[in-house]
């Protein structure tokens, strides 16, 4: 049995669409830099929420989606103002994986439930944006540890400890 395709299908599909040429390669790399710029802010938010005390009430899980949401669409609109891009947008939105136990979770704020991390926490972060369907999706995995004691010397936090227990021997066995 055969697909009944145009020539004209055909082409688009086989030659032109799978060509790298410079402005695919462009949409790419500016795909990908707002992708990683974002994950880079929503690290940047854990940790001054969790890790360094820079807030006295840390963000919940659903702040840190919605402010990673929000700045990935700003920084969309921002791309490609004034030129022929058919689309772009969120491929996937900013989203928590917690403990292996929550996957994909990327709660609204009017949900009622807020969830809070706890030290040991296990988080993989997950997020991806597109322009005119080409994406890109970056991931990051982090471990939420205990506030630490402020370095007489330098005025840097410190951890207390090492992060030890199951979680930690899964995050060894995973890297080594």
């Amino acid at each position: 049995m055969e697909l009944a395709i145009s020539q004209r299908d055909t082409d688009i599909l086989l030659k032109e669409r799978n060509l790298l040429k410079t402005e695919v390669l462009e949409k790419y790399r500016l795909s990908g830099q707002i992708a990683q710029t974002t994950l880079k802010y929503v690290i940047e938010l854990i940790n001054n929420s969790y890790h360094l005390g820079k807030r006295s009430q840390p963000f919940s899980a659903a702040e840190i989606c919605l402010l990673g949401d929000s700045l990935m669409s700003s920084l969309l609109q921002n791309a490609y103002k004034n030129s022929s891009i058919r689309e772009k947008g969120i491929a996937q939105p900013v989203t928590l994986d917690v403990n292996d136990i929550v996957i994909g979770y990327a709660p609204e704020i009017d949900d009622g439930v807020n969830l809070y991390f706890q030290p040991g926490d296990i988080v993989s972060i997950g997020l991806g944006c597109q322009i005119d369907g080409y994406t890109s999706n970056v991931s990051h995995t982090l471990v939420i540890y205990p506030q630490g004691v402020q370095d007489g010397e330098t005025g840097d936090l410190k951890p207390t400890g090492p992060l030890l227990g199951s979680s930690a021997d899964a995050i060894c066995a995973a890297h080594i």
